[in-house]
């Protein structure tokens, strides 16, 4: 049953609410008062075509908003209960806006759907007769509903049994899908963790390793600078081209240093100081040698190097913010 009706910027209505009550109504009028337009808004609600027409003069849209008592109306219940739309004390109402610009919006409930839902809906709680007008009759889906509507008790007893076992059915047929969307997502999910493993495992990422490569990184970028710091070190502390090295002075103040010993505590403890440096010194020497042999320059090493570190960072990038977090 019909129990209001909003109107908004329809034709001659800027705003209007028409409240109705169970029993025959009469709406009255001289010609031109407005009858028909409150006719084409109930029709607008109950899904008829939206004319733009329609719109009040100077309005960019306009609306209209019908509610149900749905107590009498099972089926449109049973509906939206299919669909899962709420409805609250067996209140339904349509809403139908239009604009302007084209923008047709259609709400069940307070829920945007199709226009398409919105009239099978409203086919279900009420129906429009003019001349030449019988939709309820013309309908086919109604026509069934006819035949149930004159069964006996045995009958609307039977009609019940089945209502409630097709409700089961749908709700099983639900519970089916999603159990076939869930199992189907865990597929996809097993088998998108294998190749993820699959990847990890082949890279075989060790912990410390993206610090070392960007280390290493860092010492083939300056190895010029490198070589040659270590290259005049160790001149400086070798022997070489002619030129005395600052081992082969300090050997020789070792040397000198050593036949004051025994005139006394203080020279003898200079000697030993000469001879730890000189020691010292040797090994920073023997270091330095080593450095500098290490320390080449190889382009094939630099580019896996990079490699590697480009696989670390994708890797990174998809599964963790660094190498103990990915692992």
């Amino acid at each position: 049953m019909l129990i209001s009706l909003r109107i908004r910027n329809i034709a001659l209505i800027e705003e209007l609410e028409v409240p109705f009550q169970r029993g025959f109504q009469v709406l009255s009028g001289e010609t031109g008062a407005g009858k028909s337009i409150v006719v084409d808004a109930v029709n607008l609600a109950l899904g008829g075509r939206a004319d733009r027409d329609l719109i009040r003069y100077g309005a960019d849209r306009a609306w209209v908003e019908a509610a149900f008592d749905a107590a009498d109306s099972p089926a449109a219940l049973a509906l939206l209960r299919e669909n899962e739309i709420p409805c609250e004390d067996q209140l339904i109402t349509l809403y139908r806006e239009i604009s302007r610009s084209g923008r047709n919006i259609c709400r069940v409930c307070g829920v945007t759907m199709q226009v398409a839902f919105l009239k099978e809906v409203a086919a279900l709680l009420m129906d429009v007769h003019g001349q030449h007008e019988q939709q309820f009759l013309m309908d086919p889906h109604s026509h069934l509903r006819f035949l149930d509507a004159s069964g006996d008790g045995e009958h609307q007893a039977l009609l019940a049994h089945v209502q409630e076992a097709y409700g089961r059915f749908i709700e099983n047929h639900r519970r089916y899908a999603r159990l076939v969307k869930e199992n189907n997502e865990k597929t996809y999910r097993m088998e998108s963790l294998k190749r993820s493993l699959t990847e990890l495992e082949k890279a075989a990422l060790a912990p410390g390793e993206e610090e070392e490569l960007k280390a290493e990184r860092e010492r083939s970028r300056h190895a010029g600078r490198i070589a040659d710091a270590l290259g005049q070190a160790h001149q400086a502390l070798s022997a070489g081209d002619g030129q005395e090295s600052a081992l082969t002075r300090l050997k020789l103040a070792l040397e000198a240093v050593q036949g004051l010993q025994e005139l006394g505590e203080p020279y003898a403890e200079l000697g030993k100081r000469f001879a730890g440096a000189y020691y010292e010194l040797e090994e920073v020497s023997y270091e330095v040698a080593t450095l500098a042999e290490r320390e080449e320059y190889d382009p094939l090493r630099a580019e896996k190097v990079e490699e590697r570190l480009d696989l670390i960072r994708r890797l990174e990038r998809r599964y963790g913010a660094d190498i103990p977090a990915i692992l």
